[in-house]
């Protein structure tokens, strides 16, 4: 039978210098950018990266998208650093339209149960070497089921440094969209793919509709309520499973809910002799009388 989930690809592309320039926002700026959405403001989002792997004697580069959990710290998926050696790497950070830096990668943490052909546990940590400069504040993590139950959704975003339905992005400029997610086997078009376990409790889904991650922009946060709920995975089209094209109608898009790897994030973070003294303010789900690690889901 067909594979029908198709994990987001990662844009390969030769290596060429671009001129970072100021971005021309249409006034009709929900048809022609990236997940038919808009640019964001950096500074409100100082959280946010991207990284690129570079193989192949430097002839090939892939781009994902990640963020900063702790001034040291960049969550992103595991399929983004598979089979990816630390000195491939190198993370971004813009600071402004103009201006972005770069920090080299010390270590990667790469979820020692990822399975890359059925998409299992796929998140990662990066250590960087130094922190980013003049971050004002690093996105906290959230999200428990109960927020879904009797079929409810949440108004959330989504951000990346991917393409567009237009271009392929070289300069690399984030957008972010709306999504509306739902959580649940019956909720998830794709729970239809004949591999269960990308449909089972861990993930997150957005309703379908044109606005959706695109290449590039794997790795990035789903963001609900102001907090991050869900690393971007996969893209899936219930009505043609062959067009995941970046802007096609129909399209799914698949979230790691991290809520079920709060411990996994925790552990390694600690393991690594960084202690997280405000681990409740970190993980904000003190609301449901499990911000401590014996009551974390240990998956």
């Amino acid at each position: 039978m067909r594979k029908v989930l198709i994990v987001l690809h990662l844009i390969k592309y030769m290596i060429a210098e671009t001129t970072i320039s100021d971005p021309n926002i249409s006034n009709d700026k929900n048809k022609e950018l990236i997940s038919h959405g808009e640019f964001f403001d950096i500074q409100k989002y100082p959280y946010m990266v991207y990284f690129e792997i570079t193989k192949f004697a430097g002839l090939s580069i892939s781009t994902c998208t990640g963020s900063l959990i702790l001034p040291l710290f960049v969550l992103t998926a595991a399929h983004c650093t598979y089979e990816a050696d630390k000195y491939d790497i190198v993370v971004y950070r813009y600071i402004d339209t103009r201006r972005k830096f770069m920090r080299y990668v010390k270590t990667i943490y790469q979820h020692e149960s990822y399975d890359h052909f059925e998409g299992k546990n796929d998140i990662s940590l990066l250590r960087i070497e130094y922190p980013f400069k003049d971050v004002s504040h690093y996105i906290n993590i959230s999200g428990h089921p109960n927020e879904f139950s009797n079929g409810n959704n949440l108004n959330c975003i989504v951000i990346g440094y991917g393409q567009t339905e237009k271009s392929m992005n070289y300069e690399r400029f984030g957008y972010i969209t709306n999504l509306s997610i739902v959580y649940g086997h019956k909720k998830c078009l794709f729970h239809l793919f004949p591999t269960t376990e990308l449909s089972s409790k861990m993930t997150l889904c957005s309703k379908p509709n044109i606005h959706s991650p695109c290449p590039g922009d794997s790795g990035g946060p789903l963001i609900c309520n102001g907090y991050l709920y869900g690393i971007a995975n996969f893209i899936y089209n219930a009505h043609d499973p062959e067009d995941i094209n970046c802007g096609t109608p129909h399209l799914q898009s698949g979230y790691l809910f991290v809520h079920f790897y709060r411990y996994w994030i925790s552990n390694t973070i600690l393991n690594t002799g960084h202690l997280i003294q405000f681990y409740d303010k970190l993980f904000n789900i003190s609301i449901y009388k499990c911000n401590t690690p014996a009551n974390i889901n240990k998956n």
